[in-house]
């Protein structure tokens, strides 16, 4: 039984608090087509081109599921000087993300590129994903330029979300500065396989695959999960771990030591999970930064989570979505 009250409390609270979001910015383009017949030249199927669309992804869905939410943001990063850049920038203007703390670098736009295609009779499917943009550091402007934004900034926000998609932002030095520049800050952070490195946060979100990497083996039940999840909070010295486990839920380790496990949300049946773990991070981060216990944080974020799965595609749940899904109705 979803708790209403506790739902809605929590969303009148999180309108309007301020969330300094900082990762890697990507550019998420679909390009949709019709498959009509295979190949001469290989076994693969010749696709017409229909539509494209380009959304924000990594650190920028997260900052426009916040901004779906009902918060205000600012969003902190590296972009190219690109078309994908410019388009970026727009959605965040239009979206009213603040894009103040982004530097378009001489490089190329980090862009994942993902073909999809049917025909009259079927439904849209993913068939290759192409991914383009940063493999390596960023210049030394760029990164001065990130540094001086933060520095002037962060304490005017109510909390700090770090997405670390692996994508070149997170540098080991940039990373120490960071934590330690923004240290008493309500910092939560989502990183690729290096939660080992993010030191003393408030938070952690890792998915069940990453904790199984801390953990040393995939871990297969509740007991495990908690060993593991005690393993990363000493290493780190975070204060809660919140732990993604896809089909299996949710589940919050506090300062307590305790672990609360929240079932999936939502009966239906799951159309992608593509940014679910931003909409999490966006969720819980947004809570937190209200003072919502971090229990009920945990709650939160994964009501939105099970809202997200329910669309296809890199998009951000909003407040109304929620409202729709706490009285069963799809979004």
């Amino acid at each position: 039984m979803i708790d209403k009250s506790t739902i809605r409390e929590i969303l009148e609270r999180i309108s309007e608090r301020s969330v300094l979001v900082i990762g890697d910015i990507i550019a998420d383009e679909y390009i949709f087509g019709n498959t009509y017949r295979l190949s001469r030249e290989a076994p693969i199927p010749i696709i017409r081109f229909q539509s494209s669309e380009i959304k924000p992804g990594g650190a920028g869905n997260v900052a426009m599921n916040i901004a779906a939410m009902g918060g205000r943001c600012t969003i902190v990063g590296i972009t190219g000087t690109d078309s994908y850049s410019t388009e970026l920038l727009n959605i965040f203007k239009r979206n009213s993300i603040d894009s103040g703390g982004v530097f378009r670098d001489d490089i190329q736009t980090i862009v994942k590129t993902r073909v999809l295609a049917g025909d009259i009779n079927t439904s849209m499917q993913q068939i290759f994903r192409l991914d383009r943009g940063i493999s390596e550091n960023y210049s030394s402007k760029a990164y001065n330029f990130v540094k001086e934004y933060i520095l002037e900034n962060f304490r005017r926000y109510d909390a700090i979300a770090i997405s670390d998609y692996g994508e070149g932002l997170f540098s080991d030095h940039f990373l120490r500065w960071l934590l330690k520049t923004t240290r008493g800050m309500k910092v939560i952070a989502d990183s690729r396989f290096r939660f080992r490195l993010f030191k003393g946060c408030f938070a952690l979100t890792p998915n069940i695959n990453e904790i199984s990497q801390i953990y040393g083996k995939y871990i297969q039940d509740s007991n495990e999960l908690r060993a593991a999840a005690l393993k990363l909070k000493r290493i780190t010295r975070s204060r809660s771990i919140l732990l993604k486990q896809g089909r299996n839920g949710l589940s919050i380790l506090n300062e307590n030591l305790k672990i609360t496990t929240f079932p999936p949300f939502g009966n239906v049946e799951v159309a992608d999970v593509t940014g679910a773990g931003d909409t999490v991070l966006a969720a819980f981060t947004l809570a937190v930064s209200a003072g919502i216990p971090v229990n009920k944080a945990a709650f939160f974020a994964n009501i939105a989570g099970g809202m997200k799965v329910q669309k296809r595609g890199t998009v951000p749940v909003s407040k109304r979505d929620i409202l729709r899904g706490m009285n069963g109705r799809k979004v």
